[in-house]
């Protein structure tokens, strides 16, 4: 059907890439407490670009705008606070804190959580050093197999020509 010169209906397919990039870095999780937690575990998370609370993001950051002095007028300041915060628990894994600005820095409890961000065994996300590093260490591998296969080839034609 031709909408020429008619509005267009549909969603652009601009983001379309940006969408799936997003959707190819997303893991799930979900908090099993009944009351919610405060923690988060995300295996694996190096880096955090976006949160989603069922259909609803919730921003990784947030201004605000406070009195500093009771001056009339009072001075006003502003800052960026953080509403996600990735650290680490003492055994290593990576865990997302909530603020206590967001939900009373509570994760929901049996709704999905979806994080999108850079993982450690994402492939896409891996520097060219990395990769180089994996590739050489194939490389060697499959060189040491091969010299240890001749080795026993020569050592058992070794053997059977001592017999």
């Amino acid at each position: 059907m031709n909408n020429k010169g008619r509005f267009n209906q549909f969603h652009g397919l601009g983001g379309l890439i940006e969408q799936e990039k997003e959707a190819a870095n997303t893991r799930q999780f979900t908090v099993t407490e009944d009351k919610g937690s405060p923690y988060l575990p995300v295996p694996g998370l190096k880096k955090v670009t976006a949160v989603r609370v069922g259909s609803t993001p919730v921003p990784l950051t947030q201004t605000l705008t406070y009195p500093v002095n009771g001056a009339n007028p009072p001075r006003f300041e502003t800052e960026e606070a953080d509403m996600i915060a990735l650290t680490r628990r003492e055994d290593g894994t990576p865990i997302l804190l909530r603020s206590q600005l967001s939900n009373d820095g509570i994760w929901q409890p049996n709704v999905p959580i979806f994080i999108s961000g850079e993982w450690e065994d994402d492939k896409k996300s891996k520097t060219a050093e990395e990769k180089k590093a994996e590739a050489e260490a194939k490389k060697k591998a499959e060189e040491e197999a091969k010299a240890k296969a001749a080795a026993e080839a020569k050592a058992k034609a070794e053997a059977e020509n001592g017999n």
